[in-house]
């Protein structure tokens, strides 16, 4: 092997070498939670048995690592921050509970996994969940209710929800995600109650 070869190929085996000994940063799991207090446990059959699903979110959240949206319009990865499930499954079953809790009733199910003769179904399209560089999480979604059988809608809103997180760290990107579900849930969950007082 000639000399400059030989240069070469020591420095790729220094910098291999290098990066096989620089620890790298720990993933770290996180999940949206439900927010919402219990309420007393309802009446049976004041309240109709709902069905959640499908719910529908941007495509830049199906990503594993956490993302914050910056002003130029970039969308940056956490470097350590994943979402410990596919992110869509989490908000419809943190919608799921959050409604149940709400509403003080368990008969609350997931779509695909609903109980035959459910009576309502809570749709969702979100056009916006992010968290921003202004420290803030904007939720833009648009619901409706449907009944189950007739498939006729019965009630539907848009709800837009800003929440302030105190620093962009994985944890705080996450609870306030959890907050702004929770407000979202809040108003289906009174949509549902308007319907049958």
């Amino acid at each position: 092997m000639n000399r400059p070869a030989a240069l070469v190929a020591g420095l790729v085996c220094l910098v291999l070498s290098a990066c096989a000994m620089r620890p790298s940063t720990p993933n770290r799991l996180f999940g949206l939670t439900p927010q919402l207090s219990a309420a007393p446990v309802t009446e049976a059959g004041k309240i109709p048995s709902l069905v959640v699903g499908p719910v529908d979110l941007p495509a830049y959240t199906r990503r594993a690592p956490l993302l914050t949206l910056h002003g130029d319009g970039e969308y940056r990865s956490s470097s350590s921050g994943r979402w410990a499930e596919p992110l869509e499954q989490n908000v419809t079953r943190v919608l799921a509970e959050n409604l149940s809790r709400a509403l003080g009733t368990p008969e609350v199910s997931l779509l695909g996994a609903a109980p035959p003769g459910a009576e309502r179904q809570v749709m969702v399209q979100f056009s916006e969940f992010v968290v921003t560089d202004q420290q803030e999480v904007r939720l833009i979604a648009y619901w409706r209710i449907l009944d189950a059988a007739s498939r006729n809608v019965l009630a539907s809103g848009k709800r837009e929800q800003v929440e302030s997180v105190p620093t962009l760290g994985d944890a705080d990107i996450a609870a306030g995600m959890s907050r702004a579900l929770a407000a979202l849930s809040g108003e289906l969950a009174a949509a549902v109650r308007a319907m049958h007082p």
